[in-house]
């Protein structure tokens, strides 16, 4: 059998709970499912601190961390809705409050894969939420 069984997909959408406020994005995909991401979003707000958070999203592939990063960042007491999609060409500004960032197709994960962020200046006061995580998941038969 190859990296995913035979079948057609499903589309699953995960939705992690929020981290505390000053930490990162730690989710890890559950037991017995292989997925292909397909997108990834996620709200930051910035508190007062003056300095440039850079965001990413981190997938570890076969003992490999592949980061992916936001091209602008976020200065002190914004808010950004950053997302992420597979097979987007460039990243595109849809509004002041929200980015667009490729991601290569292909990102294959495997049961206990975990997704996460390394944000670039992260604050203690900063907050990430409202993460969603869209991709194709196939049943890993036991």
């Amino acid at each position: 059998m190859g990296f995913f069984p035979p079948g057609t997909p499903a589309i699953e959408v995960i939705t992690p709970s929020n981290p505390a406020a000053g930490a990162d994005l730690a989710t890890v995909i559950g037991n017995n499912k292989r997925l292909e991401i397909v997108g990834v979003q996620y709200t930051l707000a910035a508190d007062a601190t003056i300095t440039t958070r850079i965001p990413n999203i981190r997938f570890a592939m076969g003992g490999t961390n592949m980061t992916f990063w936001d091209a602008s960042g976020l200065n002190a007491s914004g808010t950004l809705i950053l997302s992420w999609f597979a097979g987007l060409g460039e990243t595109k500004n849809v509004s002041s409050i929200q980015r667009y960032n490729p991601l290569p197709p292909g990102i294959l994960l495997t049961e206990a894969a975990p997704i996460t962020t390394l944000i670039f200046n992260l604050q203690a006061g900063d907050q990430l939420s409202n993460v969603v995580i869209w991709a194709k998941q196939w049943i890993q038969p036991d």
